[in-house]
């Protein structure tokens, strides 16, 4: 059946589920995401997920099987970060986190955890360990590596957690390690809002030193909404057996290929490009930010992710007001190591700005904007002011740019500027009465 055909008859039998999918598309296409967290999947990743493939999945439940394709995406995520060992089948990081869990820590055994991550996905029973934090320090606000070696022979964990969602630095992971291992612990470290860089070769890799790591694939790898868990030959066949015996039986072979792809087009030049683009775009970003007298902290990034120091009364209503002027944002108290001082900042990324083509000169005024649009009590035309130099930047914008695709044919046309299925508008008015029309703008 044709795309136009389907389309159609969705809209037709189900105008109410339409309705969501096009007001969806007009928030991602109109509007600008910095959300940390987000991305926008290749579209062969896309292609994939909705081909053929959906029809079937792999049952089985002897951990020693290995069906071909899952094969693949093994032996692809080896050879990308080098790791002697991986599991794929995993469907979310929550699950993959409480399979680490169960492999390593008892419990009432004692964790230490960068600002207590992963403590959230800890809520049963034979899950109560006893966590420690550790932080950054509120002076520096970096890590203080002995500060973190005298807290791990004073409480003496069994394992040591590294998670960088709010950390942009690089990470000294061979130092962590030892820290780790002095003390008898297993490091772990989430490298999911990094995973990318890493692949890339751009940020530091935990792989060599950590004893088990895990990310998610939706982020900076632009792939499924799967997760992945790299460990040593030692490990995995404990690892393994925790999959299987809670339920990690049910292999999609559509999400299989769709992480295959993924996996292949992180060892391109083209993603190679696409990940130093993000650096610079986030650089950008934070200059400009700090030009327009935002202090920024962490003093800097490496990674792209920046997190801005904001101060607001309501975050309701701070978040609202900033959404009105076109930015998707996410509020964060950052901690330190000092539990009466935490930093109200936003945390931001150049992930998408970067994915739909932005450059730097663009992200220099989107810093500009977004400076504008979290101004207390700002009057609605000012907001309606931000919200169409912002839309002036996004309107030609794809989702997905064809420039980071490593052959330049585009499979799925939803990622493409020239969409006709869903935005028939754009061919029916020129740009600025299109933009009244969707914003209401003035002229």
């Amino acid at each position: 059946m044709e795309r136009e055909k389907i389309i159609r008859g969705i809209e037709a039998f189900d105008p109410e589920l339409f309705d969501f999918i096009q007001m969806e598309l007009k928030t991602q296409r109109y509007t600008l995401s910095l959300l940390p967290n987000e991305n926008y999947a290749s579209p062969f990743c896309s292609y994939l997920k909705g081909s053929l493939l959906s029809n079937t999945y792999m049952d089985y439940h002897d951990v020693l099987t290995c069906s071909r394709l899952e094969t693949l995406a093994i032996e692809r995520a080896k050879k990308l970060f080098g790791s002697e060992a991986a599991i794929v089948r995993i469907s979310n990081l929550v699950a993959a986190s409480q399979i680490v869990f169960h492999s390593f820590v008892n419990t009432g055994d004692t964790i230490m955890s960068f600002n207590l991550r992963k403590q959230e996905y800890c809520y049963t029973k034979d899950m109560k360990y006893n966590f420690v934090k550790y932080s950054i320090e509120p002076e520096t606000q970096h890590l203080d590596y002995r500060h973190i070696e005298a807290l791990a022979q004073e409480c003496r964990p069994k394992m040591i957690i590294f998670s960088p969602i709010n950390y942009p630095k690089d990470v000294n992971y061979r130092k962590l390690a030892q820290i780790a291992h002095g003390v008898g612990a297993v490091l772990w470290v989430d490298m999911s809002a990094v995973v990318g860089m890493v692949a890339a070769k751009l940020m530091h890799s935990p792989v060599p030193h950590a004893d088990v790591v895990t990310f998610y694939t939706h982020d900076t790898l632009r792939g499924p909404q799967s997760a992945v868990i790299l460990t040593n030959s030692e490990n995995v066949d404990r690892l393994n057996e925790i999959a299987i015996n809670t339920g990690h039986v049910y292999l999609q072979e559509n999400i299989l290929a769709a992480l295959c792809i993924a996996f292949r087009e992180a060892e391109t030049k083209e993603f190679g490009n696409y990940c130093q683009q993000c650096l610079d775009n986030a650089n950008a970003l934070m200059n400009s930010l700090k030009e327009n007298g935002l202090n920024i902290v962490y003093h800097g990034t490496n990674s792209q992710y920046i997190a801005p120091e904001v101060h607001y009364k309501d975050r309701g209503a701070f978040l609202a007001q900033v959404k009105q002027a076109g930015f998707i944002v996410k509020c964060d108290n950052i901690m330190t190591f000092d539990d009466n001082k935490t930093i109200p900042a936003l945390r931001l990324s150049s992930l998408i700005p970067t994915t739909r083509g932005i450059k730097e000169e663009e992200m220099v005024e989107v810093g500009r904007l977004l400076t504008k649009a979290i101004v207390p009590d700002i009057d609605s035309k000012q907001i309606a002011k931000i919200r169409q130099s912002l839309a002036e930047i996004v309107f030609t914008k794809p989702l997905f740019s064809e420039e980071w695709l490593p052959r330049k044919n585009i499979v799925n046309p939803l990622y493409s500027s020239q969409n006709i299925n869903y935005s028939r508008e754009l061919y029916a008015a020129n740009k600025k009465n299109f933009l009244r029309h969707l914003f209401g703008f003035d002229d």
